[in-house]
């Protein structure tokens, strides 16, 4: 099975590239390397979040919600969640018990074969006499342990939840052949949405917890984004996405930081931002974007307009990178940004002479994958312009817990991007967290840099290699990635 979903993607990579007759120029590469990428990680790559995180962004997103979800999906995304971590408890139990099982039974079954080798029982004598002895009653429970984990009776449910288990039994238990027939991979699966899968009416099978409340995000979400409430969700998801932001940018930053929300550079309101954070060290403008990525084609040509367009639509990372550039490129030219609040007020002003390192970032409520990663393939900006930093709010959340793992500052966020920031186009991972992880295993991507490292010749549309001036494969990032050049790492305090 595995080398199967290895060919159907290793087919798709070769659909996007086959080449006929003067296909071999940067911009057909281009379109190709592009709507490639997307396609692959849009269809690949789920939500890369903790329990804790989807339950989060449940709280956050749905919860206000939970009387028209009622109505809409027959539970509240609260009480959705809260079956589910009885479920969750329940595993974990299970998975203890069976832990305490397998210590005592290896225990027994020990001392019979020490009991033996004292005795000298021969094979026929210990196989007469081991059923006999206390371990095979221990090793028949670890066996009906083993048998029933993963498993949860509606009887459990409806014991501890009596009002809603039969609402949660519903909408979130499918049979085996129930859903959709899957021809491709791009195809919906009814599992997503429905991850109990009914052994019999009263007992169900779940693959893990986290698919528990990935199915109750998503419900949640589609049955919100297909009512009549649409409009009101999606303003309601704007503005919740930017208090996330505010709350992990003041994580980041620090205590000291001055930080300013819906703020303008006119006093009439014209050039918004949504959110201004800096010190003496760094001062970064935060522009969040809460639409989804377009889902890609599988027609290369058409998939690229498709997420070209969306990428630079009034929703996308592009249009994130102008309003936040706005102000940089200000900063740059030396100019003072006065900032105006809602009521035509001035809040501050923005200094050239701030702070030490001044960029944008472009933060996304989902991920992107490449096109946040490498905004080579698509961002199109000025020769002197820096590259912003985009990265969905999960991934912002997570280095801000790391930050405050390490007790960083501005000062170790400002090391970051300017580092960060140098390396679209010369190295590639679709994750953001990566590039951290390289960061804070190495102190930074100093040694990609170092002799005989592979590189690109950049090709005039800027392609990532995949064009016909490629000169060889570019390195991967990761937070296991090793370093021949160890240089220091990072500057920290120290952790009680």
């Amino acid at each position: 099975m595995e080398v199967l979903l290895n060919d159907i993607s290793s087919v798709y990579f070769k659909l996007y590239f086959q080449k006929g007759e003067g296909e071999t120029t940067a911009e057909w590469y281009q379109v190709r390397e592009v709507a490639m990428s997307a396609f692959l990680h849009y269809f690949n790559s789920g939500l890369m979040a903790s329990i804790e995180q989807v339950n989060d962004r449940i709280a956050a997103y749905l919860a206000v919600f939970d009387t028209d979800l009622t109505k809409l999906i027959g539970i509240a995304a609260t009480d959705a969640t809260k079956i589910g971590r009885f479920i969750a408890k329940k595993l974990q139990a299970d998975l203890d018990g069976l832990q305490r099982l397998a210590t005592e039974e290896e225990a027994l079954r020990h001392a019979i074969l020490d009991r033996a080798d004292s005795e000298g029982l021969s094979l026929d004598d210990l196989k007469w006499v081991e059923w006999k002895e206390p371990w095979a009653g221990k090793a028949i429970e670890f066996w009906e342990g083993i048998q029933s984990l993963g498993l949860i009776k509606f009887k459990e449910l409806e014991a501890e939840f009596p009002a809603m288990a039969a609402a949660y039994w519903e909408r979130f238990t499918i049979r085996r052949g129930d859903g959709p027939a899957i021809q491709f991979p791009t195809d919906k699966r009814a599992i997503d949405t429905r991850p109990l899968i009914l052994i019999d009416d009263e007992t169900a099978l779940f693959p893990g917890t986290n698919a528990l409340f990935l199915a109750t995000m998503r419900t949640g979400e589609e049955a919100l984004v297909g009512s009549e409430l649409r409009q009101q969700f999606l303003r309601a998801r704007d503005k919740t996405l930017e208090r996330e932001v505010a709350r992990n940018a003041r994580l980041l930053f620090g205590e000291n930081a001055t930080i300013w929300e819906h703020v303008f550079e006119q006093p009439d309101s014209q050039f918004e931002h949504d959110l201004i954070v800096f010190d003496e060290e760094l001062c970064i403008i935060f522009e969040a974007k809460a639409s989804p990525p377009a889902e890609p084609f599988r027609d290369p040509d058409k998939a690229f307009t498709r997420i070209r367009d969306a990428f630079r639509g009034d929703t996308g990372i592009q249009k994130a990178f102008e309003q936040g550039n706005h102000i940089v490129s200000r900063l740059n030219r030396g100019e003072v940004v006065r900032l105006f609040g809602a009521n035509g007020s001035e809040i501050g002003q923005l200094l050239p002479t701030s702070s030490k390192l001044v960029c944008c970032a472009c933060i996304t409520r989902d991920d992107f994958g490449p096109l946040a990663t490498n905004l080579s393939l698509l961002l199109e900006k000025e020769p002197d312009d820096a590259y912003p930093w985009a990265v969905n709010i999960v991934d912002l959340s997570t280095l801000a817990e790391a930050w405050g793992y390490f007790r960083w500052g501005s000062l170790e966020l400002r090391r970051y991007l300017e580092q960060r920031l140098k390396v679209h186009g010369k190295v590639f991972s679709p994750y953001e967290l990566d590039f951290a992880g390289c960061f804070v295993r190495h102190g930074g991507f100093q040694w990609i840099q170092r002799e005989n490292t592979p590189n690109y010749e950049r090709s005039p549309l800027q392609t990532n290699g995949l064009g016909p001036k490629r000169v060889e494969s570019f390195p991967f990032l990761g937070a296991n990635c090793e370093s021949q050049a160890n240089p220091a790492a990072p500057t920290t305090r120290q952790v009680n």
